[in-house]
């Protein structure tokens, strides 16, 4: 392979993974309905976009862990579980800023829609005037 060639491919891989890294941090790319995989602890976790506002990603954790940050996953798949579950459990609805968000290292993994039933939380959490969940690092 020729310098020119390699230098080809190397800038053309280097910008394919930007976009990919750039899909989540530029305003209002995050979309609801979107699925993310982040860091979770040692391992990963998934997460859908349930609404995105001026001070919040709202999002839903769920319960499902993984070891390695997977490339697809079966949303069917994906449960909050309860409180009750030895394995742990989700949340359905978490408002978090968008730099929290990027702290999470957060990788789009599909497209999905939202559906009413998942929005229950953050309608209350509206009509509460609720605040913006802030984690520790």
């Amino acid at each position: 392979m020729g310098a020119a060639m390699l230098t080809f491919v190397v800038l053309t891989a280097g910008s394919l993974l930007w976009m990919g890294f750039a899909h989540f941090r530029e305003k209002g790319r995050i979309q609801p309905g979107d699925l993310y995989t982040v860091a979770n602890g040692g391992g990963y976790a998934i997460v859908k976009i349930l609404a995105v506002d001026e001070g919040a990603v709202h999002v839903r954790v769920y319960k499902n862990a993984f070891a390695t940050r997977p490339s697809r996953v079966d949303e069917s798949s994906l449960t909050l579980g309860t409180i009750h579950d030895a394995d742990g459990f989700g949340m359905g609805h978490v408002p978090i800023s968008r730099e929290r968000f990027e702290a999470w290292q957060p990788r789009f993994l599909a497209r999905s829609a939202v559906k009413k039933e998942e929005l229950e939380g953050y309608e209350i959490w509206k009509g509460a005037n609720g605040g913006v969940w802030e984690p520790p690092n």
